[in-house]
């Protein structure tokens, strides 16, 4: 009974996606797994900055819910993530995770407009909304068209302490909160029926807006993402679905372990967790300066221009390497992270763009094959 109701709570909110500050180090990939643990419903508290959420008596269930990601040839440029028997195909675009659809054995959901799940960089406060559309067919013999809104706002950051007694900082909680009505038809039988009548209507912003406001019974789905940098997939995620403005109807909270997550073969997360605890002790009063050992740098000249919010990074090699550079406040937290690798020789460039970050003091801190060096910049 549990693991049916998982099922249709991450069919309908469509859990997993994680959000760093570059794409490349979020979004579900092919050919990981990993596992999710059920926990007692953990309802979301009041957001604001440099939470400290204690999770340490977290009750963990014993029963693990694998999460396969594969690439299939049939769906060029999505990624397909499985879970509780059920298909969920994403999308990644340069600063956003989006939904194309999902299936089962029972549902099919396919979107024109898909549901945006996330957007970068994450920045407390910050809030996006979108509209989504798209048809649906349960057990091929009902057939409807679903259309929404989903906002995403980054409500909250901090530390996470653990169950394992572990404690994670740089982190943000995400809440994804999706408005959702739907229309049938009962006169169509088949899929292809119901897509051809589709085609042959317009559906604008302005329309789905008004058919959302003209008395239907919206669906309320409330998502809680905490994201720790460094790590692919949510550390935690509580979900609430019901009925606009009542009591949730379904509820479920599941666990994702960093320490599983840390098995992944995963260079960037890995190169960020590095620099991250680097910045770790920077923040508490030690120095970073020239880790990686007496290697010599592949850097023969480097020099750090700030022009308004953009941070340009010109630099020279001696040999082939792969420069990496966090942004992160004086007390440590990560807002931007990039990476290029360069071959041997003069002229290279990595730019960062800052423009989302609010003004005064930041430290940049530079990775050239894992020496770090940092440098406070004003923006």
């Amino acid at each position: 009974m549990k693991k049916t109701l998982i099922a249709l709570i991450f069919a309908v909110a469509t859990l997993h996606g994680y959000a760093q500050n570059t794409v490349g180090t979020f979004v579900p990939r092919a050919n990981d797994e990993v596992t999710l643990q059920q926990t007692a419903y953990v309802a979301a508290d009041e957001g604001a900055e440099d939470t400290v959420w204690d999770f340490r008596q977290l009750e963990i269930s014993d029963n693990g819910y694998p999460v396969c990601y594969t690439e299939e040839e049939a769906y060029d440029g999505l990624t397909v993530g499985t879970a509780f028997n059920t298909r969920h195909y994403y999308q990644a675009s340069t600063d956003s995770l989006l939904l194309r659809g999902y299936e089962n054995s029972l549902t099919k959901v396919e979107y024109d407009r898909p549901e945006l799940l996330l957007h970068l960089p994450l920045t407390y406060g910050e809030r996006q909304e979108t509209l989504f559309h798209g048809t649906a067919s349960y057990c091929e013999r009902l057939f409807l068209r679903l259309f929404g809104t989903t906002s995403v706002e980054v409500d909250a950051t901090g530390s996470m302490l653990l169950p394992s007694g572990d404690t994670l900082r740089h982190v943000s909680r995400v809440h994804i909160q999706k408005l959702k009505a739907e229309q049938q038809y009962p006169q169509l039988t088949t899929g292809q029926e119901l897509k051809a009548y589709v085609d042959s209507l317009t559906f604008t912003g302005d329309s789905i807006r008004q058919r959302m406001q003209d008395g239907r019974q919206l669906m309320q789905t409330d998502t809680y993402r905490w994201y720790a940098a460094g790590y692919r997939y949510p550390i935690l995620e509580s979900v609430a679905y019901g009925p606009q403005g009542a009591e949730p109807l379904q509820t479920v909270t599941l666990y994702c372990p960093p320490e599983e997550q840390r098995t992944l073969y995963d260079e960037d997360n890995e190169l960020l967790r590095q620099l991250l605890a680097e910045a770790d002790r920077h923040a508490a009063g030690g120095s970073n300066d020239g880790e990686g050992g007496n290697a010599p740098s592949p850097l023969s000249r480097c020099a750090v221009g700030v022009n308004g919010g953009t941070v340009t990074i010109d630099y020279d090699l001696t040999q082939p390497a792969t420069i990496s550079a966090l942004v992160c406040n004086t007390q440590g937290m990560l807002f931007l992270q990039q990476s290029q690798a360069s071959e041997a020789g003069t002229g290279h460039q990595l730019t960062l763009d800052c423009h989302a970050l609010r003004r005064g003091e930041y430290i940049l801190y530079l990775s050239v094959n894992g020496q770090v060096t940092s440098q406070k910049v004003s923006l």
